[in-house]
């Protein structure tokens, strides 16, 4: 993997360090190997990747953590008319916006599942690192039971083998419900 530098902009090092301008930080690997002023940042002649941060300001990436990162929300009744298999293909933008706006890990408090988070990890698509829930739990009548009095059902998030219900009642449908969804999130 190529070297990056990234350099001319004011380094927040996120650990209450004083802010250091004219800053250079060289990347080799995913990992930050040296930290300095541009003027001495040793020389490299690797092909290296250059990103000029214009005066602005570098910092480690943020986390956010609670999100959605399946769904942005809309208009419900355009979000009940969306084909299923279409919101996997909207979430790929949804993670780039993430990462644009400089975040690079988050909490995805119930949508994302498993094949996803793998996803990301495996390099088929740009986001985040994740810590998934896979589907919020609820009770019968909940926030997430999508029982209307119409008595049709409206679910933000479809069923499928991935993204299990989440109603659950009682300690043991608690249980149940976090042995099965959780149980896939610790084997990934």
């Amino acid at each position: 993997m190529p070297q990056t530098l990234i350099y001319n902009g004011t380094l927040i090092d996120g650990n209450g360090g004083t802010p250091l301008p004219d800053a250079a930080i060289l990347i080799d690997n995913d990992r930050i190997t040296t930290v300095a002023t541009s003027n001495t940042l040793p020389r490299h002649d690797a092909e290296i990747t250059r990103i000029d941060a214009h005066k602005g300001y570098i910092l480690p990436g943020l986390i956010d953590a609670h999100v959605h990162i399946s769904m942005e929300v809309e208009d419900q009744r355009k979000m009940m008319a969306t084909p299923f298999s279409l919101n996997f293909y909207k979430l790929i933008g949804y993670m780039r916006n993430t990462l644009d706006a400089g975040i690079t890990t988050v909490r995805d408090a119930g949508g994302a599942d498993v094949g996803i988070k793998q996803a990301v990890e495996q390099g088929l698509i740009a986001g985040p690192r994740m810590q998934i829930s896979v589907n919020a739990l609820t009770i019968t009548g909940g926030h997430g039971d999508g029982w209307l009095p119409s008595g049709s059902e409206y679910r933000i998030w479809a069923n499928h083998p991935g993204r299990p219900n989440g109603i659950c009642d009682g300690i043991e449908s608690v249980r149940q419900k976090a042995r099965g969804c959780c149980g896939q999130v610790r084997k990934c």
